[in-house]
């Protein structure tokens, strides 16, 4: 059973994964509708249904009907997922993890998956809207400790640049 998340203006539901993809569903009570939208993907995959079976099964034919519409336009499909992560880290937290891999006898790729992998089935396991990951990003500070936090904004190059600067002309 999918995750039901229940709040005065909301009820929302993530469906279980279909072809790799994930849809996340909300009711519209005063529309009497059930609607959602594919949010592992960059493009919009929306779908909607009177019950949630008609739902599910209008999200599992949006989803054929995304990936017939690539391949009519001889595009290949935005995969959900690549399974590969750019990770930066200082150069002492990277001494770290190499140490911890070889302690273990372990490649640090393969050493950060089991950790990472971990990590994220003890979040998703305690957090209480499971839905809203997409919308910004978990913290767990301990194995039962989780808290949501707003996403952050990347900074602009010329912004970081202009702060570095500052910093070393006040030196």
């Amino acid at each position: 059973m999918a995750p039901v998340t229940f709040s005065a203006d909301r009820i929302a539901s993530t469906l279980e994964p279909y072809k790799g993809y994930i849809g996340q569903l909300e009711v519209d009570a005063r529309a009497g509708i059930l609607y959602g939208e594919v949010i592992n993907l960059k493009d919009v995959v929306a779908f909607e249904g009177r019950t949630f079976e008609e739902a599910k099964q209008s999200f599992h034919d949006s989803v054929d009907a995304y990936l017939e519409f690539c391949k009519e336009l001889g595009q290949k499909p935005e995969k959900p997922f690549s399974g590969k992560i750019p990770f930066r880290t200082d150069t002492e937290h990277h001494r770290m993890i190499s140490l911890a891999a070889s302690l273990v006898g372990k490649s640090i790729n393969a050493w950060m998956d089991d950790t990472l992998v971990a990590a994220a089935e003890t979040v998703i396991k305690t957090c209480d809207d499971p839905v809203s990951f997409h919308k910004g990003s978990v913290s767990a500070t301990a194995p039962n400790s989780v808290r949501r936090v707003p996403r952050s904004k990347p900074k602009a190059a010329s912004e970081k640049k202009t702060r570095g600067m500052a910093k070393a002309r006040s030196r």
